[in-house]
């Protein structure tokens, strides 16, 4: 087990200065020896939030709230005490060193790592310069020099090499490049570059460091987009694109968050500074939490405007509900994106959507309106009734419930007390729902495997998941999963979705089910399956990598335990038998040291 060294903690307590940390998150302004602003944790009009640059410490007189820069940013960012250490360490330079049992310590250095991107950013944006090709393919979606210019914009060419022989040029360390998953290994021992023919948009953190780059195809490729995978210095569910320019540009009353990284640059250059975008991943409540920090109140989510763009909002705001935050919704004219919006209608009349955005509820019912052109059949109108009964049902607040139950009866034409009757039917039947999913989750599927405890199945599950959502960097876990899986009934569905990874393909549930359906000992599977997959699984393939590892030891400590029960009962006058059996425990401690040391 590590811990950070304490000598590095009251480093970083010395040096995080409180004004500084703050003053990303609040404004705040000098007033004598102290710094005032509104509090962030209670809503206030008059600013009773003061910071003491002497002691380094904060104090809101208006809620009671105190502590020093860690405890801001813990309650500020909802992290927990290690996970503020590492951000602070990060924003003051301080070099984390990490201290062992046996005294020893380590350094962890970040910024080989951004040293590292900063040269590729450089060497993709020298690609951009000299190539026509690109160029042109940016200037005809109505994005300039200046853009290409602020945002680093770069250049990957249909080289299968182009990176990698940058790299050796100039002696740099390939084994970086792997990490980072800039360069990627074959099955031959050779190396290509990760990205060919694309436009690359590196990825700023808060502290304006490259922590990764996503990739936009400029030919027919079948993947759009293509991010750097996960590493040590890039966690995509943890950042935004483009926050670093909010930061830049003091931004503290509102954030505007899109999709894509062309709708960003395309909003940016008319005029919209504080907009930023996901990383191709479903929104997660840290990249809400980060949003956050800007402001509270003026958080807006303006999508595609199409039927994937609707169930995307729906979906991230969903995530800022969690946090007790609700944000604005921007609605496009269908078939629009925040790219051709601007275009198409220019600045002045994308702030009058902003200006009438609507909240997550109102954004609903107007699209449920929308859906009742369609209800043709009894069977439309059965279906069209019963989301507007999942619609009431969302409704938290009995007020809010009560004054929508009016409009849907308004509009609808349904009698108030009848929808009053049929939703109480209904959240009776959908708390019914829940309590049998929950059971039907505890129950476990039936592998037969005597090794492999529930818990590893339910993680082979997982990584099956993971797998048929193309998660990028599982590629390297496979041969991992395949010490738990090859004796096990989940053997042939992961094969499939396997075979689909490695054609670039996302297998969806209903590809699962066509696959299977006529398969009786894997359609069982092939649901349980299903039924997790629609559950909120939010883990990286690093993450998963941890817990695979924990399982495999323990599945061969459970192995090797039952060799050795089997050795005890044999023979103990055979020398052989006494050589296999000190082996066996032999490799037990050497496991169980492991495991302690995980």
């Amino acid at each position: 087990m590590s811990y950070i060294k304490k000598e590095k903690i009251e480093q970083i307590k010395e040096k995080a200065d409180i004004v500084s940390v703050v003053s990303d998150h609040v404004s705040i302004k000098r007033s004598g020896k102290y710094y005032i602003g509104n509090c962030p944790f209670h809503s206030e009009k008059t600013p009773s939030f003061f910071l003491y640059p002497q002691t380094n410490t904060f104090h809101c007189f208006g809620c009671g709230k105190h502590g020093d820069s860690i405890s801001f940013l813990m309650d500020i960012e909802s992290l927990d005490y290690i996970s503020a250490i590492k951000v602070l360490a990060e924003k003051f330079n301080i070099q984390l060193e990490y201290e062992y049992k046996n005294g020893d310590f380590r350094k962890v250095n970040l910024d080989k790592y951004y040293e590292f991107n900063s040269f590729v950013s450089k060497f993709y944006y020298k690609k951009m310069m000299e190539n026509s090709i690109p160029k042109k393919y940016l200037l005809n979606r109505g994005i300039s020099q200046k853009s290409i210019n602020l945002f680093m914009l770069g250049y990957a060419d249909n080289n299968w090499k182009s990176l990698y022989n940058e790299l050796k040029f100039k002696n740099l360390d390939i084994n970086i490049a792997l990490e980072l998953g800039l360069i990627i290994k074959t099955k031959n021992n050779d190396f290509i570059d990760r990205f060919r023919n694309r436009i690359i948009f590196p990825i700023f953190n808060k502290n304006k460091k490259i922590i990764g780059f996503g990739g936009r195809t400029i030919v027919n490729d079948k993947a759009k987009y293509l991010n750097s995978p996960e590493s040590v210095i890039f966690k995509k569910g943890d950042n935004l694109y483009a926050i670093d320019k909010v930061l830049e540009n003091n931004i503290r009353d509102k954030i505007l968050i899109v999709e894509g990284y062309m709708d960003v640059i395309s909003l940016y250059q008319n005029g919209v500074n504080y907009v930023v975008a996901g990383l191709g991943t479903a929104f997660t409540e840290n990249q809400a939490r980060l949003a956050r920090c800007f402001s509270k109140d003026n958080i807006y989510l303006c999508y595609d405007g199409d039927n994937a763009g609707i169930n995307a909002t729906k979906k991230t705001a969903s995530v800022f509900n969690k946090i007790s935050i609700s944000p604005n919704i921007l609605t496009l004219p269908y078939g629009l994106d925040p790219d051709d919006y601007i275009k198409k209608f220019g600045l002045i009349e994308f702030n009058k959507l902003l200006k009438n955005s609507e909240d997550i509820y109102e954004f609903n019912y107007i699209n449920l309106k929308k859906m009742k052109k369609d209800t043709v059949s009894v069977t439309d109108n059965a279906i069209f009734y019963e989301k507007i009964l999942k619609f009431l049902f969302s409704i938290t607040t009995s007020v809010l419930r009560d004054l929508y139950i009016n409009k849907v009866s308004n509009e609808f034409g349904i009698e108030v007390e009848s929808l009053k009757e049929d939703l109480s039917k209904f959240n009776k039947s959908q708390i019914n729902n829940e309590t049998n999913d929950k059971e039907d989750l505890k129950k476990e599927v039936k592998i037969e495997n005597n090794l492999l405890t529930n818990n590893d199945k339910k993680l082979l599950v997982l990584g099956i998941i993971l797998t048929m959502r193309c998660i990028d960097g599982m590629v390297m876990y496979f041969d991992k999963m395949n010490i738990l899986m090859k004796d096990c009934e989940l053997l042939d569905v992961f094969n499939y979705v396997y075979s689909n990874f490695q054609d670039n393909t996302i297998t969806t549930p209903a590809m699962l089910i066509s696959k299977f359906k006529n398969n009786i000992n894997n359609i069982k599977l092939v649901e349980y399956v299903i039924k997790c997959y629609k559950q909120n699984i939010n883990i990286s393939s690093t993450d998963y990598s941890m817990l695979l590892d924990n399982a495999i030891i323990n599945f061969e400590i459970r192995k090797v335990t039952l060799n050795i029960e089997k050795l005890k009962t044999m023979d103990l006058s055979d020398e052989n038998v006494v050589k296999n059996l000190n082996l066996n425990i032999k490799r037990l401690m050497s496991l169980h040291k492991n495991l302690k040391n995980m």
